[in-house]
């Protein structure tokens, strides 16, 4: 069974014995590494829940926008993790759907 690289496609070398390789070469395994480092961490968001935002049907559409960045960039974590963990043929596909999330959010609506 012949696996691919979740970060460029191509054929990972199978080894003759020991531990699968999941990477086609260590550049590959940093860019997953730093990828898995920039994601948004799920356990925050509740703390995020925490805070006093109001309902959208009383809240002002500053205060919706708001609530609806959130909502993405909470997202955008959710696909960038699951570009790390999930199986080949769907990894790549949540990779570059966060990636290009992130970069989005990034370029209309700075953070900080």
């Amino acid at each position: 069974m012949s696996i691919t690289c979740p970060i460029c496609n191509s054929e990972v070398g199978n080894r003759p014995r020991g531990r699968r390789r999941h990477y086609c070469s260590a550049a590959c395994r940093q860019v997953a590494y730093r990828q898995r480092k920039a994601c948004f961490r799920l356990d925050s968001a509740p703390a995020a829940a925490d805070a006093h935002i109001p309902s959208m049907k009383t809240a002002g559409t500053d205060e919706q926008v708001a609530q609806a960045i959130l909502e993405a960039r909470m997202v955008t974590g959710a696909m960038l993790r699951l570009g790390t963990v999930a199986r080949p043929q769907l990894a790549w596909r949540c990779a570059k759907a966060g990636t290009e999330l992130r970069e989005t959010l990034e370029k209309y609506f700075p953070f900080g």
